[in-house]
């Protein structure tokens, strides 16, 4: 699926942020898998977030206690004026713009959605220079009253892996729509509470795992999979992929420890989404030790008992003074409650 818009000078600013809380509102007593007017409705969303140009018809699909994690802050954008005014500072810089988005998928329950997308920019700003820009994107949302909003957002570069340059305007490749299945929320549904609480020792047990066979059995079920690596420049899809790709990393690795100084998540008990930063130290087979500092957001279902993610990226933010990937520096410093 490709499609293309003309931004005067809105939506730019979402090619540059993201991230969310959680809700508290109720879940839907029957779950609406793929509902095609939910669908609809949430590519309405971005397809408005396109056309806007003023900022209060920007921010207005996102929840108020949405959070974004843009690119190249270290920072976490909680809010709504937090949002309103990193965007204004980037939407102020732009005369126009035009995207191309590929494979935007989503699944969603009728409660809770996330949708996943490829994105390329051209941008003409207002002295006169262009700019192209290919990002990767995760949101989450949540219908409140009707209407589906944004409550995370996670927008990110992959890097070179001998560089450490980001890699700004790398190419793109479309993969189709995902194969969901006949079934691809089976459940069941847990409580909600039950559910965000899962989902934080999901993350901790995940980065922590270095047996490429235990680490694939935190995804799928099946092969109704998409991950966004920090490394690899396009999208990985399918069991065989993503381990293809984390085999060979994990073989080096002895062990890693982690803290987490920003997390947040909202579940309905059948989907979750959850963002998060990360400090971690990794344990090498050598003797040596790497610290890394990184992002990490997800999308997952829960399945006969166990949650797996389907939707997941992992970036690290872009420093613009250098161009490189900022690997290693604590996030502490940067975090403040939500």
């Amino acid at each position: 699926m490709k499609r293309t818009n003309i931004w005067k000078s809105g939506r730019i600013v979402a090619g540059m942020m993201a991230v969310v809380g959680g809700s508290s509102v109720a879940p839907a007593a029957t779950p609406q898998v793929n509902d095609p007017s939910d669908i609809k409705a949430i590519r309405a969303v971005e397809d408005d977030l396109a056309a806007r140009l003023g900022l209060p018809g920007i921010v207005k699909h996102y929840a108020p206690h949405a959070a974004i994690i843009d690119i190249s802050s270290p920072n976490v954008f909680i809010g709504r004026a937090e949002i309103a005014k990193d965007f204004g500072e980037q939407v102020a810089k732009i005369q126009s713009v035009k995207p191309e988005l590929l494979d935007e998928d989503i699944l969603s329950d009728g409660t809770l959605a996330c949708s996943a997308l490829q994105v390329h920019l051209t941008m003409v700003m207002k002295d006169g220079k262009v700019k192209d820009i290919s990002f990767r994107q995760i949101d989450g949302l949540r219908k409140v009253k009707g209407t589906w909003l944004i409550e995370q957002e996670h927008l990110s570069v992959p890097a070179d892996a001998k560089s450490q340059m980001a890699v700004m305007n790398g190419p793109l490749r479309a993969r189709g729509a995902m194969d969901w299945g006949a079934n691809p929320l089976p459940g069941p549904m847990i409580s909600a509470a039950q559910g965000k609480a899962d989902i934080r020792k999901w993350v901790e047990d995940v980065t922590t795992v270095m047996d490429p066979n235990a680490l694939m059995t935190f995804y799928g079920p099946q092969d109704g999979i998409q991950v966004y690596d920090i490394f690899y420049p396009g999208t990985l899809r399918g069991q065989k992929e993503i381990r293809d790709v984390y085999a060979p990393m994990l073989s080096t690795f002895k062990g890693a420890t982690i803290t987490m100084p920003y997390f947040t998540v909202d579940s309905d008990g059948l989907l979750a989404i959850q963002l998060d930063k990360q400090d971690v130290v990794i344990t090498m087979k050598d003797g040596s030790t790497q610290n890394l500092s990184l992002r990490q957001s997800d999308c997952l279902r829960h399945v006969d008992g166990k949650w797996y993610a389907f939707f997941d990226m992992i970036s690290f933010p872009v420093d613009p003074a250098t161009g490189k990937a900022v690997m290693a520096k604590p996030f502490a410093a940067s975090i403040r409650s939500p």
